[in-house]
């Protein structure tokens, strides 16, 4: 929102207000756990005898 009132404030045009509007606005990425990506969690994870805890 905070964004939108700045654009605004600094001249947005009013011609392309239309662009501000929320059915124009487009998800950020989220980053993705690499646990998700492989599916292995920690709970999934031994330490081995070499490892630390």
């Amino acid at each position: 929102m905070a964004d939108i009132i700045e654009k605004v404030a600094s001249g947005w045009p009013s011609s392309a207000l239309d662009e501000l509007m929320p059915w124009n606005w487009t998800a950020e990425p989220v980053p993705v756990s690499p646990f998700l990506l492989t599916g292995r969690h920690d709970r999934d994870h031994r330490p081995t005898a070499d490892q630390p805890r």
